[in-house]
């Protein structure tokens, strides 16, 4: 989503309840930010107690990778 007034673009994940990283935007849909966003569309504009935004795109969130992949890959890299 994006500022209006300012133009800064920022990007969240909306997860669920118990899956919020507020450091990394990861966030859950019962906060107040998740529940603001829900239902609308990009091109919509979104009130949040912080000020009045646009939303750019809707994404579906990556897939994460187990850890025992992650680490596989890094160890047959190059």
């Amino acid at each position: 989503m994006r500022e209006k007034a300012s133009k800064k673009q920022e990007t969240y994940t909306i997860l669920g309840a118990w899956d919020g990283e507020p450091d990394r935007n990861i966030i859950s849909y019962q906060t107040a930010i998740g529940q603001a966003l829900l239902g609308h569309k990009a091109g919509e504009a979104v009130t949040l107690p912080n000020g009045e935004f646009e939303i750019v795109s809707i994404e579906p969130a990556p897939v994460d990778k187990p850890v025992a992949e992650l680490e596989g890959a890094a160890l047959s890299a190059p």
